[in-house]
């Protein structure tokens, strides 16, 4: 723990309990269905690769009914419920329209379509809606998919067995370069500079797709898969993003495979005028570390509000997924109400915040 106090040392301090939920991923096709996942499995595919492939899919009725119950749960000393940013993504691959192309094009669909069309999934767009309104579930920018699209479509078209065997089943579970530099998940990231212009493009599209699918602009960008290089800070500069999320110590890409690093903190101002944010707790119920994983993250907030820090805690929709496995989505939304039975003990005056009214309060 002693790394975490480290890293509260630097930035604006409040004398306020502020605390939010920065959960990574919604939005967007891992698994689509548990019966894709079994037919992945039989194809070959190691669906215990990783947790995401075990436990993750789009957010389903049930989902949205669960956690809307946990955040609905607790209030603060202003009456505010729990409010989570989901660092969201308002597209997806349209997995038909690329196999008619015979992976010639690539194509997406805007999730509130896509919800649509399944029957487990075709309430969380109303469920989206609102939890906006409520300013309990307020998304935030995670990129326009999460995949990289040159490596998607590269792979299919050289046959690549893992991204064949996935796409085949509507899924979009992790594959690598051929080189095995890039996990298809890393949207961002790149191997030549000539590659940042179709970035720009689907940055700008992504946004305007994302003002279309959540009903506003967004000011708060974390990159899917991470990895995205600071060149592409003012094309979000120029469409509204004034947030990016980033690591205290970043690898920044420079192409072929290079990076340099640089040194952040809380707040930081970069050339254009937008600040730099850290997340200075982790929740990660599905990841095993042999502990409890409610009394690790309160250890976290402790140490945050110790130095008059907001407490940004770090998730991702996996942890309360429960398309794929109902027991995933039960174990991690109960560990997530002792944890805030323990943080609402502790700090009585702590005040639920998502990003937006974070951002206000800091620095505005």
């Amino acid at each position: 723990m002693i790394k975490r106090h480290l890293s509260n040392i630097l930035g604006k301090t409040t004398d306020r309990h502020l605390l939010a939920f920065f959960i990574d991923d919604y939005g967007a096709i891992i698994n689509h269905s548990k019966e894709a996942q079994m037919k992945m499995f039989a194809d070959g595919y190691n669906i215990n690769k990783s947790r995401f492939t075990q436990y993750d899919c789009l957010e389903t009725n049930e989902d949205m009914e669960a956690l809307f119950d946990v955040l609905t749960f607790f209030t603060d000393i202003n009456g505010k419920n729990v409010s989570w940013t989901p660092l969201a993504l308002p597209a997806n691959p349209d997995f038909e329209k690329i196999r008619l192309s015979n992976y010639s094009q690539y194509y997406y669909k805007t999730l509130d379509q896509t919800l649509s069309e399944l029957n487990d999934h075709d309430k969380v767009y109303s469920y989206i809606r609102e939890g906006i309104n409520q300013r309990i579930f307020v998304p935030q920018f995670h990129g326009r998919e999460h995949i990289n699209i040159k490596l998607l479509m590269d792979s299919l078209q050289q046959g690549v067995s893992d991204a064949i065997i996935t796409f085949k089943n509507n899924s979009l579970c992790s594959f690598k370069s051929v080189d095995g530099k890039i996990s298809s998940g890393m949207a961002f990231k790149y191997k030549d500079n000539n590659e940042l212009s179709s970035y720009n493009e689907i940055i700008i599209d992504g946004l305007n797709c994302f003002e279309k699918v959540y009903g506003y602009r967004a000011i708060h960008f974390n990159a899917p898969g991470e990895r995205e290089s600071s060149k592409i800070d003012k094309v979000l500069f120029d469409n509204g993003i004034q947030y990016i999320e980033t690591d205290k110590i970043k690898k920044d890409p420079t192409g072929n495979g290079n990076y340099r690093r640089n040194f952040h903190w809380n707040g930081q101002l970069n050339q254009f005028g937008q600040r730099y944010i850290i997340r200075n707790c982790v929740f990660e119920p599905t990841v095993s570390m042999g502990g409890d994983w409610a009394e690790y993250t309160f250890k976290q907030i402790e140490i945050a509000f110790k130095w008059k820090k907001p407490a940004i805690v770090s998730g991702h929709r996996v942890n309360f997924s429960g398309g794929i496995c109902s027991k995933n989505r039960k174990e991690g939304l109960d560990t997530l109400k002792r944890l805030l039975l323990k943080v609402q003990n502790r700090f009585g005056d702590v005040e639920f915040v998502c990003s937006e009214d974070l951002f206000k309060i800091m620095y505005d």
